[in-house]
């Protein structure tokens, strides 16, 4: 009498599952199409087919706020009937870097109280419910978190620092002044204009005096009390360029000037 062969994971049907791929700036390392490549063939190892992908792309893990596919699969899956009955991660990071640890914790059991699974597929551990794998994944959430605040406070460090060497970071350029870009020897490369951005991570942006008429109409704002302090280019319905310039003779109040002023930026009546 011949027996039968035994039914191997490949003889059933395919398992489905989406996908969740997550991106901040943090490295290259996580984007998207890496973090597919790893989970596709874990899904190829487990007879898993992937039916839909959820991406947010350039989206930091902090909270939900902004995570438009995180809250989207998320909703999908408390509607009921989502089309798959896993989700799968690159790992624990890419779930989210929540700074309470328990907020991970809470929209992974929204998925298993709906009968869904997550699936880390880049962690050294299975997320099956098991006392160790609570354990560990817990830990990992705790790690994910952490390195969101470590990284936040060499951040503010190294920008606190490059200000202290006289480097401008980031934002407009105030009334009467522009920016350079200087090289990290400190060589001038070219005056910035309006929405101009550095390419380059190693070079720096300082503050250099702007045009004669500019910090003479300055020199005549702080003769008055007043302080300038920004200018924003605008194009009006009749095709000219103003300047708005926002200027302020304390904290509390704020007056707005128009240079070369247009009437179609004046206030009707």
């Amino acid at each position: 009498m011949t027996m039968p062969a035994p039914t191997t994971e490949k003889d059933l049907p395919p398992v489905k599952a989406a996908a969740y791929v997550r991106m901040s700036t943090e490295h290259q390392q996580y984007s998207t199409s890496n973090q597919m490549d790893a989970i596709c063939e874990y899904a190829l190892r487990r007879n898993i087919e992937i039916v839909k992908v959820y991406s947010d792309e350039g989206k930091s893990g902090l909270s939900v706020h902004g995570r438009e596919s995180f809250r989207r699969m998320i909703a999908d899956v408390n509607a009921g009937s989502p089309g798959f009955s896993c989700i799968l991660v690159y790992d624990v990071s890419r779930w989210g870097r929540f700074q309470d640890a328990d907020e991970s914790a809470y929209y992974q059991h929204v998925c298993f109280r709906a009968g869904i699974r997550v699936h880390y597929c880049a962690e050294q551990f299975e997320n099956d419910g098991s006392p160790v794998a609570t354990i560990v994944t817990g830990v990992k959430r705790a790690m994910a978190g952490e390195y969101s605040r470590e990284l936040s406070a060499k951040v503010f460090q190294g920008a606190c620092r490059l200000i202290t060497m006289g480097y401008k970071q980031g934002g407009a350029a105030g009334y009467g002044l522009r920016r350079m870009l200087v090289d990290q020897s400190g060589q001038a490369k070219g005056v910035l204009a309006h929405g101009e951005q550095k390419s380059i991570q190693t070079d720096r942006v300082v503050l250099i005096p702007g045009p004669d008429d500019e910090q003479a109409d300055n020199k005549q704002a702080l003769s008055n009390g007043e302080a300038i302090l920004s200018q924003y280019p605008v194009t009006t319905s009749s095709g000219r360029t103003s300047i708005v310039i926002v200027m302020s003779e304390d904290d509390r109040s704020h007056t707005v000037v128009l240079l070369e002023g247009d009437p179609a930026l004046l206030p009707a009546g």
